[in-house]
């Protein structure tokens, strides 16, 4: 009867609902594995001073996700997304010492909206 089930999620099945509390450790643990592109139950424990199980969720969450594999023969996962935060930080770096402000919103449709303002234009998209 369970012998096709190998314990993993299954990416096609919806989680169950979150907490608050769960959605901000998520948040933290995604900006923690794309940056350090290190996808480990344990570093992300320690990371975020967490319990097992709880660090073990979020990273079923991120498989389902496709955000990283899932464990290999030796449990270990690899990063599935490039990290971007850093090169975000660097081109408003840039912009804002040319006098452009630079906003990213994501709205329900999960296309992100990049908006540029110049001191003295309008907004450019």
């Amino acid at each position: 009867m369970f012998a096709e089930h190998d314990g993993r999620p299954n990416p096609k099945m919806p989680a169950a609902a979150p907490s608050d509390k769960f959605d901000d450790l998520y948040v933290k643990a995604l900006e923690l594995v794309t940056t350090h592109k290190t996808p480990s139950v344990s570093w992300l424990q320690r990371q975020l001073g967490i319990g097992w199980n709880m660090a073990s969720k979020i990273l079923e969450r991120m498989e389902a996700n496709e955000i990283v594999s899932a464990p290999n023969h030796v449990g270990r996962r690899e990063l599935l997304v490039p990290s971007v935060a850093g090169d975000i930080a660097r081109m408003k770096a840039n912009l804002a010492s040319k006098g452009i402000s630079m906003s990213i919103e994501i709205p329900e449709d999960g296309r992100p909206r990049l908006t540029l303002v110049a001191d003295d234009e309008g907004a450019t998209q």
